[in-house]
């Protein structure tokens, strides 16, 4: 199936492509980090997490036991994480489980 050109136009082909599957089967949330494609989505009224968003609900689950170790992880393999968004997404677990 053809990407819409709006989409194809302004964003790569997996954040087009993500976009399109979720309308294509009524999915109301979304995965992307990118700040573009976020605001794509919310354009086609879709919901939005992003990849600390993923981690932050597998830690509340217990799934992921020290977020700072995933945060080191994803920056040792070059994915740009932001010293404050880490602590932020740490210390709203840690207060959940308070």
């Amino acid at each position: 199936m053809d990407l819409p050109v709006l989409l194809r136009s302004q964003l790569d082909a997996g954040e087009a492509s993500v976009i399109q599957n979720a309308l294509i089967h009524n999915v109301s949330t979304v995965v992307i980090d990118e700040k573009l494609g976020r605001r794509m989505a919310r354009l086609h009224e879709l919901r939005v997490t992003g990849s600390i968003g993923i981690l932050v609900k597998a830690a509340r689950a217990g799934l992921v036991p020290q977020l700072d170790v995933c945060f080191q992880r994803m920056r040792s393999k070059g994915v740009w994480v932001s010293e404050a968004l880490a602590k932020e997404a740490i210390l709203a677990v840690q207060a959940d489980s308070l």
